[in-house]
C-alpha cells in the first residue's frame, strides 16, 4: 500500500493542518492496480473482506470464498460513508455500511508502534473490520499485515 506521504508527514515536525492535508493527498494517489476494488484483505481465520464499486454499486463480501461469500451485502454508493481522521502517528481511511441496524466498519492506515527513541521500526500499516449492532462493537477483526488495499471511491 503507497502510504510513503503519511510516513513522511510523521516523520517531520507538521503542524496539524499540514498533516490532514498531506493525508488526503496521500489518499488521493495512492490507488490501487484494482480500479474497482475500495477495499481488500484477508485475516488470521482465513477470511477475505472485499468491498468493491461497480458504477454506483458498493459490493461488500465476507467468507473463505468470495465467490460463495458468507455475508454479501449490496449498497448503493451514496448509502455507504467514506471518511478519514488523522491523529498524531497516522492516520486512516474508513469505509462504514449499514445493513439492517448492524454497521461493518473497514479501517485501513497507519499508526505509530513505538513511542521512545531508538525504535528499528516507528509506524505500522493496518487494516480492521468492526461489527456493531446500533452502537455496540459486536467483533473487530484485523487484518494480516501487507494484505491490506484501499482505493477512494471514483464518483
Amino acid at each position: 500500500m503507497c502510504i510513503w506521504l503519511i510516513k513522511v508527514c510523521n516523520l517531520v515536525e507538521l503542524n496539524k493542518k499540514m498533516k490532514k492535508i498531506i493525508v488526503t493527498i496521500s489518499l488521493a494517489l495512492c490507488m490501487q492496480s484494482y480500479a474497482d476494488t475500495l477495499f481488500y484483505c484477508k485475516t488470521k481465520t482465513n477470511r477475505k473482506v472485499h468491498v468493491e464499486q461497480k458504477n454506483d454499486v458498493v459490493f461488500y463480501s465476507y467468507g473463505k470464498n468470495l465467490k460463495k461469500p458468507e455475508i454479501l451485502l449490496k449498497k448503493k454508493l451514496s448509502e455507504v460513508s467514506f471518511d478519514g481522521e488523522s491523529y498524531s502517528g497516522g492516520g486512516a481511511s474508513i469505509i462504514t455500511i449499514q445493513n439492517k441496524g448492524y454497521s461493518y466498519e473497514l479501517r485501513s492506515g497507519i499508526r505509530k508502534i513505538c513511542f521512545k527513541e531508538n525504535c528499528k521500526k516507528w509506524h505500522e500499516e493496518f487494516g480492521e473490520l468492526t461489527v456493531s449492532k446500533g452502537d455496540k462493537p459486536l467483533a473487530t477483526i484485523e487484518c494480516l499485515p501487507k494484505t491490506v488495499q484501499y482505493n477512494d471511491p471514483v464518483n
